[in-house]
């Protein structure tokens, strides 16, 4: 006695996989960018940062890019604030860059200040910009993978 697989039921199990590995792909899209998201706009608020606001660059050059081998899927605003036009397109521009170089890789959150200074700010003045929301990061970016790619699975 053998077991038979039919057409039919093999299509149909091929479009489950299909549709599961694409909410797995929106599932870690999404974790990405919902932590990305949190972090850039606690950094931007000076919940997770502590610098003096002078002219808005710095913290218009704050974002984040989930990218999917080298290809930017999700992006921050990158907003203005105060008089911070040329910080927000330097952000956004850098967090692209950085994107693109890392196309070896399935996906990436990219936590980017565009502004060169940054590294100044933080390490010669002891100002925290970027390093907090990297630890956030690092703290609860698996913890939200895991639910939302069990939530994605869960309705397919």
């Amino acid at each position: 006695m053998g077991f038979v697989i039919s057409p039919e039921s093999l299509k149909n199990t091929l479009k489950r996989i299909d549709e599961a590995q694409k909410a797995v792909h929106d599932a870690i899209v999404d974790a990405f960018a919902e932590v990305g998201e949190y972090v850039t706009e606690q950094i931007r608020n000076g919940s997770m940062s502590e610098w003096f606001n002078d002219t808005g660059a710095l913290r218009s050059s704050v974002g984040y890019a989930v990218g999917k081998r080298g290809e930017t899927v999700r992006i921050s605003d990158f907003g203005v604030i105060m008089q911070g036009a040329d910080g927000s397109r330097k952000g956004k521009a850098l967090a692209e860059r950085l994107v693109s170089e890392y196309s070896t890789f399935d996906y990436v959150l990219i936590l980017v200040a565009g502004e060169e200074y940054a590294v100044y700010v933080e390490a010669i003045e002891n100002k925290i910009v970027l390093s907090s929301g990297w630890l956030y990061i690092k703290k609860n970016l698996t913890k939200v993978l895991k639910q939302k790619i069990t939530e994605a699975l869960k309705k397919t």
